[in-house]
């Protein structure tokens, strides 16, 4: 759990460096738009990368984008999409997280078809 948080912590800094945002302290409080001046582009280049870094994707069925507004409630939110793993091993027939699937993965599942003729 720790790991996961130190991933998302430095993903919305390596997004800030970009941009040329100096983040003097990050804590769970910090407000993503009001505090840390992230816009809205931000954070979807911030979801996308820890899409891919973590493969969980908890904004497609367990929690509402909207309701993210700081550094902690993201990061409940990608803490909450690994409970519902842990907890589908307990539950059968429970829903898991939505994951992410490359073109790629899709392509291998697919018989290795391309699609594209």
């Amino acid at each position: 759990m720790e790991e996961r948080k130190q991933i998302i912590y430095k993903t919305i800094q390596r997004v800030a460096e970009d941009r040329a945002i100096q983040l003097e302290m990050l804590h769970d409080d910090a407000a993503l738009v009001d505090t840390l001046g992230l816009r809205s582009l931000d954070l979807a280049r911030i979801l996308a990368i820890l899409e891919l870094k973590l493969n969980v994707n908890p904004f497609a069925e367990l929690v509402s984008i909207t309701s993210v507004r700081t550094v902690g409630d993201l990061c409940a939110a990608y803490d909450k999409a690994f409970a519902g793993e842990t907890q589908e091993e307990e539950r059968p027939g429970a829903r898991q997280p939505r994951r992410v699937i490359s073109a790629e993965q899709r392509n291998l599942r697919r018989g290795g078809r391309d699609q594209s003729s």
